[in-house]
Parts: structure tokens; sequence; C-alpha cells
């Protein structure tokens, strides 16, 4: 991209020029095309483009082939745009100017602001500007469709569980994250390698945390403010320094009872992650091995089950659940018991509140047949699932759904069994 008329030429040029047709001045204006590239040089590229840049890519925007979307997409995927070392707010004041061509108000930039602080990347607050309607008013003039952008980034997928960790950064080592960092520790926290007092370990007993050197009260301030999320009462300061003071509690010490108190706990339900994947994986490791292969989500839990080989017997639930998922997971064969077993194990390993039911269903022959599938509370709604009935059932669907519905199964005498 070469730089050589400036953006005030171009526009003295484009705007003033005189067009002498039949004795009649015309003035011709610069095109509602020209005026949106030419914003994305100035406000996201820091320059002008030139004469022929600008021509060029408002025939791109003129020939149909591209949606604005992707036309601002290939300035803010270039090279030249992510090589620029701006801060945050003069990212999101370069939005609204080169994108929507308006300075953005206190409370815009603020807003974004506050997203790129817990976690969120750039192309997060990209995707929110680009999907606007004042956006879709500007493509609409340009005869251009508006087209639509996701970022799929794991902290603009997974908002809570990214502000979860930039609290931490700014809360327990007392700076912003770091992008590689928070991408480390999220894909830890999504992949259920650790749950929220794995991850605050990490922090606390970090080189980085130990190299700041802090005194006994900074020390339990610090445990306050990140693992409760307040500040200390004066006299809960008082005790923990005095414990710390007397040698009756070490800092590891202390950092473990703060972790296990309900405040703490709340935190992490509130971020929506788990506590500890140490339990987890201690109560069911051979669902967490299976979820580390086919990734811990819900669907893919329910179509490894669904993927169990059929096979009748006389097996029930008097062999205990923990015992049917074994043989599942084991053996990756058995009856209807054991698909429910082992789909339940699963997603009380991701944090479902899930059971496994026992029960009859209509028969053929008009009588009731024993069976067994899981139930799962979500959303304020009990959901079925019935593996084996998919599996079984050539062309049924066992997945999420709910008791009466058309084409399943008609379900009787049920019960939980945990």
């Amino acid at each position: 991209m070469k730089r050589q008329l400036s953006k005030r030429i171009i526009a003295l040029i484009a705007t003033f020029t005189m067009v002498f047709a039949a004795g009649n001045v015309v003035l011709a204006t610069e095109s509602e095309e020209e005026e949106l590239v030419t914003r994305l040089y100035t406000e996201l590229l820091g320059r002008e483009g030139s004469e022929e840049e600008v021509a060029y890519w408002s025939g791109v925007a003129r020939s149909g082939n591209v949606s604005g979307t992707q036309l601002v997409m290939y300035f803010l995927e270039s090279e030249e745009f992510l090589s620029r070392g701006i801060s945050d707010t003069d990212f999101v004041s370069a939005l609204y100017t080169g994108i929507l061509g308006r300075e953005g108000g206190e409370s815009e930039i603020g807003y974004w602001n506050d997203f790129l602080q817990n976690g969120t990347s750039r192309f997060y607050v990209v995707s929110g500007i680009l999907r606007s309607s004042e956006f879709g008013s500007i493509c609409a003039a340009c005869n251009m469709e508006q087209g639509n952008y996701e970022s799929t980034r794991l902290s603009d997928t997974h908002l809570n569980v990214s502000a979860f960790v930039a609290r931490l950064y700014k809360n327990c080592l007392g700076r912003r994250y770091d992008r590689d960092g928070l991408n480390y520790w999220l894909s830890e926290l999504l992949n259920k390698k650790k749950g929220g007092l794995e991850v605050a370990r990490g922090f606390f007993t970090s080189d980085e945390f130990i190299g700041m050197d802090l005194i006994d009260e900074q020390f339990v301030t610090v445990c306050y403010e990140t693992l409760l999320g307040r500040r200390p009462e004066l006299d809960g300061l008082r005790y923990w320094v005095s414990q710390l003071g007397s040698k009756a509690k070490t800092r590891n010490e202390v950092l473990e009872l703060f972790c296990t108190l309900p405040e703490f706990r709340g935190l992490c339900d509130e971020y929506g992650i788990f506590y500890s994947t140490e339990q987890i994986r201690d109560q069911y490791p051979e669902a967490c091995a299976v979820l580390d292969k086919v990734g811990w989500d819900i669907r893919k839990a329910y179509d490894w089950s669904v993927g169990i080989t059929y096979v009748r017997s006389d097996t029930d639930i008097s062999l205990g659940t923990r015992n049917l998922a074994h043989n599942g997971f084991t053996t990756r064969k058995g009856n209807c018991y054991v698909y429910a077993a082992t789909f339940y194990e699963m997603t009380k390993a991701m944090g479902y509140d899930s059971h496994q039911i026992v029960g009859y269903v209509k028969n053929r022959n008009g009588g009731l047949s024993p069976h067994s599938w899981v139930e799962i509370d979500m959303e304020g709604t009990t959901y079925v699932f019935d593996p084996e009935f998919e599996q079984t059932k050539d062309g049924r669907d066992g997945w999420k759904f709910k008791y009466g519905r058309s084409g399943t199964w008609m379900y009787a005498d049920y019960k939980r069994v945990n």
C-alpha cells in the first residue's frame, strides 16, 4: 500500500472538482464507498491511503462480491494493522471513527474497555461493532451486504471463564493479564485439567507472586480480594496475620483454608467453573479419561455412549452405577443400564445435575420392559437423555427431550437411583 496523496487533498479533489456540462457547473462528491475506505486507512492503519489504494478498495466495495464486514476485516486482519501498538482505548476509538465514522461516546468506549480488561480479545469488540445496526446502515448506503463476523477465540467464546482468569492476574499479581498466560489458564480450565482451586494455587505459588515479597498483612489482603472477592474485615485480617506471625500457620496453609470457604466456592460457581477437578478426576477417573479424548462437551459425551455396542444381558441396576459404567468404559459393550451409567458419569464429571433412572417402557406386546436412561435438570427443566434408545432404534432421537414427546418410548414407574 503506497502512500501518495493526503486525505485532505483526495477529499478536496473529490468534493470540489468542477465538471462543466452543457454550460452548467456540477460538484462531484466523494462516494459512500470512498468515504468508508478512506476512513479505514486513516483511522485503522493510521495513514492516508494512496489514490490508487482508495480507488482499488472502493471498486472492491462496489463489486458486490464482498460484504461490509469482509471489507473491514481485510484491514483489521492485515499485518499493517496487527503490528500497530495502540492502547485498548485508542483501539476502540479507532473502530468508532474508522468503521462508524463518528467519535465513540465515553460510555461506549468504557463499555468495550471493560470487556478487554476482563480478557476478551480485541476481535470480540470488532464483532460487536460489525453486527450493529449502525454499521448496517453504512453498508446499505454503500449498497453492500452487512455480513457477519464472530470471533472464535477461546477468550471470546467463554467470557465468564476468561473474566475469572483476568481477575486473578489483577487481584493476585497486581497486573493486567498477558495473552499467552490467559490462554494457557483458559485451556486448563476449559479442558477440565484444572479447576478454580488448582488455578488459584498456581497463581499464589508462582515465582512471580512469591517474588513480590509481600508482608503478612498484604498477603492476607490479597487472599481476601482474590479468593473471596472482598476487602478483609479488621478482625479477620488481624486473626490471619497473627496466625502467620506466630508461625501457627504457613502461607500455603492459609491459602488452602481460604480456598475451602463457601465464598470461594461461590465465586467459582459465579464464573461457571469447577471448584476442583482433582475431586472430579478422583471420583470419575474413567469418565474423565473418555472426555479428555472426545472433548468436555455434553453432546460428544452422549454420542460416545450412543456408540456402545448393544449386548442383551440380565445385568441391571443391582450391580451399581459405578460398576455398570466401568463395564461400559472398559468394554464399550452392554445393555441400557450400561449406556445410561456411562453417560451419567460423564455428565456428572462435567458438573451437570444428572441422575440415572430405572423404570419401564411399553413394549410392542403392550406390556412393560425394564429400562434405564438419564435425567438432567437444566435451565429449570428436567430433560431425558436415552442413548440406548437412539442406538437400538434406527432413526430415533434420544437426545434432550421432555417426557411424552412423540416418537419416544412411553416411560412408566421410573425413579432416580442417584
